[in-house]
């Protein structure tokens, strides 16, 4: 489900506002947020979706129970669980991510010591996955620092690792820097307003500008480039490089301004780019959240 379609924004994105400004609680607001999180990762791969809960649980129970049990505490102990956690979170994200790409690798080598072809379904890459990796391993790092960051239950923790605005294309946010919003939050008119706009224009940025430009570039390099004239491809390199800022910073604008909807703060993901006088100036301006998280 892309926040470009009609179905996200005249179906999903009413309903679960006009249920989650009906809850008077915070509690329940949060449960709302749950319950429609988990049917945009169901509508997505419900398969993932199991994979996703099972993990986030063994996460939070580790933890819970494990990190942060006094009677394991000694630092060697607690380093050597979070080096673990973390590497089983990688190693997933790795087999979806690259699976495909490393068996495409090896089967040329088997065929040519006589093995036969490995015959390998196609990993599909599931929705998210690479966000949802980040913020668990983010989970983990914040609560081996701090052990106050703990998360007060699982329903917290879930709610962190799947809330529906980060998951297309970030920003990656910080468990220390949203946990306080699922506690103490407050709703006004002007915040929401103001989200609003933030996915207005992102929405905008995503349809109105890259969607068009994406289509002078897939033009050119989606056939024989050898025919087509030079200043033609250098039309469509420019006409590409504009397509992915607008594109991946409109998903931005469009994630900040849906949580702002809902009370709660991400950072922000973009700072001009193209602005940039150095490479690593360029890096601090380009999807700052993942150069943070790194």
């Amino acid at each position: 489900m892309l926040f470009s379609s009609e179905f996200f924004i005249f179906g999903f994105l009413p309903c679960c506002l006009f249920f989650y400004l009906l809850a008077k609680s915070l509690r329940l607001k949060n449960i709302i947020l749950i319950a429609f999180s988990s049917f945009f990762f169901i509508w997505g791969d419900p398969s993932f979706f199991i994979m996703v809960l099972v993990g986030t649980a063994f996460d939070y129970l580790l933890i819970k129970h494990v990190m942060n049990n006094p009677a394991i505490n000694l630092n060697f102990k607690r380093i050597h669980i979070l080096s673990l956690a973390v590497c089983i979170n990688l190693f997933l994200l790795i087999v979806f991510k690259y699976g495909n790409f490393i068996v495409e690798q090896i089967d040329p080598a088997l065929l040519f010591f006589g093995f036969s072809s490995s015959n390998y379904d196609e990993i599909i890459l599931p929705l998210g996955i690479s966000f949802v990796t980040f913020h668990r391993i983010s989970l983990l790092v914040d609560c081996y620092r701090d052990t106050s960051q703990t998360p007060k239950s699982f329903l917290d923790t879930f709610l962190y690792i799947i809330i529906f605005p980060h998951m297309i294309a970030g920003p990656i946010v910080q468990y220390a820097e949203i946990s306080r919003f699922f506690y103490v939050r407050t709703h006004r008119y002007r915040r929401f307003v103001v989200g609003i706009a933030l996915f207005s224009l992102g929405l905008a940025k995503k349809v109105l500008i890259a969607d068009p430009i994406g289509a002078i570039a897939d033009s050119t390099f989606d056939g024989p480039i050898l025919d087509v004239p030079t200043h033609v491809v250098w039309i469509s390199v420019l006409a590409y490089t504009m397509q992915i800022y607008f594109d991946f910073s409109g998903y931005s604008d469009m994630a900040i301004g849906l949580a702002r909807m809902f009370g709660v703060r991400f950072p922000k993901n973009f700072n001009q780019p193209y602005t940039a006088t150095s490479i690593t100036d360029f890096w601090r301006r380009w999807h700052i959240t993942l150069s943070r998280w790194m």
